[in-house]
């Protein structure tokens, strides 16, 4: 038997060590809590005797909690439950830079989880029949199926941690609700024209409409880039592929950028909540408003939709639309380039003429084309 281990003054824990069958080593600490060598020596005896049930506990995630470690003073079986493992793995998530509205949106996603799952039901009984029971209740719910395999997503990676983890043997098999696949949504022309003519419109929204259409920013990018020349710098932590992102703009594109962000500094200590979220709410639900009033149901990240469709359209180049967009892959891209060619002729008909009267082909079969054009209000 091994000795108790030892640290500062008090004989710390006792390590039950065995080898699995693919020949990887285990272990397992068990505190001893106590400052006399014989106590320790007991201690770790009273362990021993029971190593092959803390071998068996340790493969369900389960362990013995010995009466030393209790104020009842009797032999427990602890268990991880959901709800802890999922605190573990969120706070493990923040210190390895994610993203504070990724580890918002995976809280959002088990606060649905655990409105089906007991909050202290063990890690090992979430299986697949458990997950199963989830998506249906969730569909008679009338949760949408997208929202649905969001929250799947987060569940399946979080589930993936905790087999790397070794806190479950493997992860559950489960998978998607099935989904029609629709096109993106974007702004046509004529209802982006409509917007532009709204009155009571403020003329700051109206430049910062067309500056999101004219360049595909993100709605928080240009709150936390920085202008160098005609270049904004997105820093790789504020990115969503977590890649440093270069967006080229026009010139007529950086004095609402300063003034985007002169906005974001006056308000930083003015508001009770974060002014990030703020900004973007407020963006988000004035462009909603102003797509509510003429007609057409759209939501702000179209206008990124729509610099996609209008720059294929300009340049047919797929790959350039990949690297303007930041995208990591051309499968994420390609979805742009199944719209009709004449229903985008006829939604943008003024980058149609263009294309049509002033493409020369070259030599991958594609139009030369490298023109932006400004939609002026």
């Amino acid at each position: 038997m091994a000795n108790p281990r030892k640290r500062r003054g008090k004989y710390y824990y006792y390590r039950v060590t065995w080898h699995e069958s693919n020949g990887s080593q285990k272990d397992k600490p068990v505190p001893l809590r106590t400052e006399s060598m014989v106590v320790a020596r007991t201690r770790a005896s009273e362990v021993e005797k029971h190593r092959s049930e803390i071998i068996e506990l340790y493969n369900k995630g389960e362990s013995y909690n010995f009466p030393w470690m209790n104020d009842d003073g009797i032999l427990k079986i602890d268990y991880l439950n959901l709800e802890d493992a999922v605190n573990n793995w969120l706070q493990l998530r923040k210190s390895d830079g994610i993203a504070d509205s990724t580890i918002s949106r995976n809280r959002c996603s088990f606060a649905s989880i655990m409105s089906v799952f007991r909050r202290n039901i063990k890690l090992t009984q979430v299986n697949s029949t458990v997950i199963g029971k989830y998506k249906k209740v969730m569909e008679q719910r009338g949760y949408s199926p997208h929202g649905i395999n969001i929250n799947l997503r987060t569940l399946k990676t979080f589930l993936r941690w905790c087999e790397r983890c070794d806190y479950i043997t493997k992860t559950p098999y489960f998978s998607m609700v099935k989904t029609e696949k629709a096109l993106p949504s974007y702004i046509a022309d004529g209802d982006f024209e409509e917007i532009m003519k709204l009155k009571w419109l403020d003329q700051h929204y109206k430049l910062a409409f067309q500056f999101y259409r004219d360049t595909g920013c993100r709605l928080g990018q240009p709150f936390i880039g920085t202008l160098t020349g005609t270049v904004l710098i997105i820093p790789a932590r504020y990115s969503k592929s977590r890649v440093e992102k270069q967006i080229e703009l026009d010139v007529e594109h950086i004095p609402i950028v300063l003034e985007l962000q002169a906005r974001y500094e006056f308000w930083k200590n003015k508001v009770n909540k974060p002014v990030f979220k703020y900004f973007k709410d407020k963006y988000s639900k004035m462009f909603k408003r102003c797509c509510k009033t003429v007609g057409i149901d759209r939501r702000f990240h179209d206008l990124r939709h729509t610099f996609a469709v209008r720059r294929y359209l300009m340049t047919r180049d797929i790959y350039q639309v990949m690297k303007e967009m930041g995208h990591s892959k051309i499968s994420t891209t390609e979805i742009y380039s199944k719209f009709n060619d004449r229903r985008l002729e006829t939604d943008f008909p003024i980058l149609a003429g263009m294309y049509n009267k002033t493409a020369k082909i070259g030599r991958n079969g594609y139009p030369l084309m490298d023109t932006k054009v400004i939609y002026s209000s």
